[in-house]
């Protein structure tokens, strides 16, 4: 049995601002050095309210410096930040340009966090002729107890109610000619692959059904159901399920079918699980891909000879993660002298 205590997902945001200095600064005296502040419109990310602040930071020290701040309405939030801050007086005119970095910060919502130095606030007079160009690399990471059996459910299922409410307008055809009721936009909503077939004058489009013959029927009614209920069957075929999820690219079904292939990790699946976390970039950095690449480690013997092992033993990068699995070995202990008696 394979468990995992946390993973770790990565949500990424670009955020462009291109504005004049002198729309949304203000001004006023203070201590012989303006206090300048230009705050951005809040935009709403993974369910939390962001915003920047281009200011002069508090610190008498630092008056005539300006600085970017990075706001965030949760208290519990890690994230890591790339920006370049350009000032122009003209679009073809930069007057300076500043990169940044900053390594995964812990946010509290009222203090913000940022770089209090970035130019000198004498090199934005006069305001009103100065452009501001800010473009901020935003990484999100999101820390969550893992259990593949615990699926999230929401409080409303949409699917569900469209398949029990709505005619179906679709035919999915099965191995055995049966033919099983869908709808488009449920279809096209989770799978990219179903709603560029859906969106365009062929075949499957125009006669409105498609047949799907490289997959068991039983393998195919469950994974129309999953995308209806928005969630994996309680007992299916999970190596299956996870090929015609990645087929249609049902990111959520196939990497959820991953983790329950994982949680009975054994040397006929070890391999393939491995590979495909690797190819579908599931789990990257994970204790989970870590206990993977250590089983296919340890039960190399046995493994070599595998078709699934062939094809990793390939890719130079997967065998190196696996062998960085060996960790140290240790010493042998000299034996002891025996000692012989003679007559």
């Amino acid at each position: 049995m394979v468990s995992v205590d946390a993973c770790r997902e990565v949500y990424e945001e670009v955020l462009d601002y291109h504005f004049k200095a002198g729309s949304f600064a203000t001004l006023s005296a203070e201590e012989d050095s303006p206090k300048f502040e230009i705050l951005t419109p809040k935009v709403s990310i993974q369910g939390n309210d962001w915003h920047i602040s281009l200011k002069t930071p508090k610190s008498k020290s630092n008056k005539k410096n300006l600085g970017v701040f990075i706001y965030c309405s949760s208290p519990d939030v890690t994230a890591s930040f790339d920006f370049s801050f350009q000032t122009f007086v003209d679009p073809n005119t930069i007057l300076m340009t500043e990169e940044l970095h900053s390594d995964a910060v812990n946010f509290t919502g009222c203090s913000g966090w940022g770089w209090p130095n970035v130019c000198q606030i004498t090199k934005l007079e006069p305001v009103d002729d100065i452009q501001l160009k800010l473009t901020i690399k935003l990484r999100i990471y999101s820390e969550f107890n893992f259990s593949s059996k615990n699926v999230q459910k929401s409080s409303m299922n949409l699917g569900k109610s469209i398949r029990e409410n709505l005619e179906s307008d679709f035919v999915v055809v099965l191995q055995d000619e049966t033919l099983v009721p869908a709808h488009r936009l449920v279809l096209s909503a989770f799978s990219p692959v179903f709603k560029s077939m859906l969106s365009h004058e062929i075949s499957e489009s125009l006669d409105g059904q498609v047949k799907i013959d490289d997959f068991p029927p039983q393998v195919v009614r469950q994974f129309i159901d999953a995308l209806y209920n928005e969630k994996l069957p309680d007992k299916c075929d999970f190596k299956q399920m996870f090929a015609i999820s990645d087929k249609y690219k049902v990111d959520a079904l196939a990497k959820d079918s991953l983790a329950h292939l994982a949680e009975q990790l054994n040397t006929d699946n070890a391999c393939f699980i491995f590979g495909s976390m690797k190819r579908c970039g599931y789990f990257q950095g994970t204790e989970l891909e870590k206990r993977v690449a250590r089983f296919v480690f340890q039960n190399l013997n046995d493994l070599e000879s595998t078709d699934d092992f062939q094809a990793i033993s390939k890719d130079p990068a997967l065998l190196m993660s696996i062998l960085q699995q060996r960790g140290k070995k240790r010493k042998r202990e000299p034996e002891k002298p025996t000692l012989e008696l003679s007559d």
